[in-house]
């Protein structure tokens, strides 16, 4: 059984890249180190607002584009992604989470600002 006690979190241990996540996720929560009720539900909780948080930079990232591709879709969605970001950062703050807000903030989505200029603006 794994000690309750920890020195940090599992994700801020990790390299901060969605495909990085899920991959320690399925590597550690599913095989490798057994969890108890409690901690398991932590740890899903931490991961679930690091999620929502990569989402939110991810659409604030390409927002641009997308309501140029489709206004209303765009306008629909962008609540969710808006409010879901807010709910993570209380939950992650109450259970005092380091999600590394800032890697996320700044990760480039490999995007290229002439073409998202080209993408929002339309090809001129």
């Amino acid at each position: 059984m794994v000690s309750s006690t920890r020195t940090s979190s599992p994700i801020a241990r990790i390299e901060s890249t969605p495909a990085a996540i899920l991959q320690h996720l399925h590597g550690v929560v599913l095989h490798d180190v057994p969890m108890t009720d409690a901690e398991l539900m932590r740890y899903n909780v931490e991961a679930l607002c690091s999620h929502m948080l990569w989402l939110r930079a991810w659409w604030e990232g390409h927002e641009q584009a997308n309501h140029a591709a489709d206004r209303r879709a765009a306008a629909c969605i962008d609540d969710h992604f808006i409010d879901g970001a807010i709910f993570a950062r209380g939950i992650a703050r109450q259970a005092g989470f380091d999600l590394g807000e800032e890697r996320i903030r700044n990760y480039s989505w490999g995007r290229n600002t002439q073409n998202l200029r080209m993408v929002a603006g339309g090809a001129q």
